[in-house]
């Protein structure tokens, strides 16, 4: 009764660390491997066909130490759950991140008051679009210059123009990289600790599967064991 007692003692016990050291690792090497396999970073960015709320072109202009180029349409719910946050993230780092939001629909369909979210208070925060005139097809545009296939897509540049990084969420990687002192930080705070505890629940069976597994084998090695010291030996004389 004390040994089952104390397995299950060590089945609750185990479960967070072994989860944090392991989704950590994998997390952490997830990020490596996405970048090292993006062939478009360190290329100069080229995106042409970019024009105002007007329709006048426009020549990108990255100001801020990094910028994140972020592309959008008005029916993408990810695409404006995300925007909602800009305008907090951006105040008060202006010389250290900027956004430029171009949107695959025309202007017109956006524009305020259609989107109220837009209504930003920050100057690090620009709003374009991909010219219909132009581009009959955006998305075939997106996917032939950076393989995007879905949206929101993002790129990060530098200053002089150059891609830094292409991460799934913009808000994910402004918090990792400029709210964090460092991405396990993050990763703890926004992944694994966040409100919903998503990541602990789905974690919480594969985890129990094994641990329950490991027990079962270790427990019919031991029995084999025994039986094999048991088991008398001959004497031959």
């Amino acid at each position: 009764m004390k040994k089952t007692f104390r397995l299950f003692v060590y089945w609750i016990l185990l479960f967070l660390p072994i989860t944090l050291i392991f989704s950590t690792i994998f997390y952490g090497l997830t990020k490596v491997n996405d970048r090292h396999l993006n062939q478009n970073i360190n290329k100069k960015l080229e995106l042409n066909y970019i024009v105002d709320t007007l329709g006048n072109k426009v020549k990108l202009n990255f100001e801020s130490k990094i910028t994140i180029i972020d592309f959008w349409f008005v029916g993408c719910a990810p695409c404006v759950s995300e925007m909602r946050q800009f305008d907090s993230l951006l105040k008060g780092r202006e010389k250290e991140i900027s956004v430029i939001s171009i949107s695959i629909d025309d202007s017109k369909y956006w524009k305020t008051p259609n989107s109220p979210f837009l209504n930003n208070t920050v100057s690090n925060w620009k709003f374009y679009a991909l010219d219909s005139k132009s581009l009959p097809n955006k998305r075939k545009y997106l996917y032939d210059l950076f393989n995007f296939k879905l949206v929101p897509a993002n790129i990060v540049v530098n200053k002089e123009g150059r891609i830094i990084e292409i991460p799934q969420s913009a808000v994910a990687y402004i918090k990792e990289n400029y709210c964090y002192k460092n991405w396990i930080l993050y990763y703890w705070s926004e992944v694994v600790f966040r409100k919903d505890y998503i990541l602990l629940k789905v974690m919480f069976i594969p985890y129990s599967i094994l641990f329950w597994l490991i027990i079962l084998i270790r427990l019919i090695i031991k029995k084999k064991t025994r039986k094999t010291k048991e088991t008398p030996v001959g004497v031959v004389l």
